[in-house]
């Protein structure tokens, strides 16, 4: 199944897609986008959605889902 990764900052967008097998997490996701070497990410300080809603990185993706790598909040609104 063909996944969308989405990395993005003030100065910077990046989407990959990527290709996984069924039963595939959203962590396998974003191992497999390549963004976390290419970006020096932490993976214990992100954060993730699915289609724009929060999720976990263990949460089961399906086909042409988008995965939005996001950060922690800095300050609570």
């Amino acid at each position: 199944m063909i996944i969308t990764v989405v990395w993005a900052t003030p100065h910077l967008q990046d989407v990959v897609a990527v290709e996984l097998p069924p039963g595939a997490k959203i962590a396998d996701a974003v191992r497999c986008s390549g963004f976390l070497t290419q970006y020096e990410l932490d993976p214990a300080t992100l954060r993730f959605a699915r289609h724009g809603v929060r999720a976990t990185a263990d949460a089961c993706l399906a086909e042409n889902d988008r995965v939005d790598i996001t950060r922690a909040l800095l300050v609570d609104p």
